[in-house]
């Protein structure tokens, strides 16, 4: 998906190469209830993905007919943008004793900010249901931990393209530029409440996903 062709023209290239390729979230903010639940949970990894593949580069325009067959349209496949999104649940740090415990992950919020000049704002939202299952289970004491992935985590979901739509209709070449923000809530066994927080940025666009799996 990195190398797709927007429907626009090319001039937007610049606005592209700003993009980082991964966001980690292990130093961004605080770890919310570490002191008390014995878990420092963070946000390791967000991977934006669209039709089971990874990108930053969010469509908000559906072209009707990718066939161009007048008598039997071909939709271009168009729907929310999910994340990926990966944690951690260390124990404490220099702990040689299991201090964290199971985190069962309850809500989260999202909210953006615009980059770009002309990038309208967005409303923030809550999600209280987490499809892919919710347990973080803890590492282990001195392990190198890989963390643990959820997916279908609402990244631009389509109510927020239905506002972006028009402005990139209006502004046609250019690629308007968001930071997203996730800060997500958990209990851990012991009934402590922990959060997490943690951003990436990604582009907007009317891209041009026609050609097969959504993706090309």
């Amino acid at each position: 998906m990195c190398g797709i062709l927007r429907k626009k023209t090319w001039r937007g290239l610049s606005l592209f190469l700003f993009v980082p390729l991964v966001c980690f979230g292990c130093g961004d903010f605080d770890t919310g209830g570490s002191d008390k639940s014995g878990s420092l949970f963070l946000i390791e990894e967000i991977d934006p993905n669209y039709f089971e593949e990874s990108t930053r580069q969010v469509d908000v325009v559906q072209n009707p007919n990718c066939s161009g067959d007048l008598e039997n349209p071909d939709p271009e496949p168009f729907s929310d943008h999910f994340a990926n999104i990966t944690f951690l649940n260390r124990p404490l740090n220099n702990s040689e004793t299991q201090t964290a415990s199971r985190i069962d992950l309850q809500e989260y919020e999202v909210w953006y900010e615009p980059i770009t000049q002309g990038s309208p704002p967005l409303s923030s939202f809550n999600e209280t249901t987490i499809s892919d299952g919710n347990g973080i289970d803890p590492c282990d004491p001195g392990s190198d931990c890989i963390g643990e992935t959820i997916t279908q985590i609402e990244f631009v979901p389509l109510s927020v393209k239905d506002v972006l739509a028009p402005y990139v209709d209006e502004l046609g070449e250019f690629q308007l530029h968001y930071k997203i923000y996730y800060r997500f809530y958990g209990v851990n066994d012991f009934g402590f409440r922990v959060s997490a927080e943690s951003s990436t940025d990604f582009l907007v666009n009317g891209y041009d996903n026609c050609g097969g799996g959504g993706g090309g």
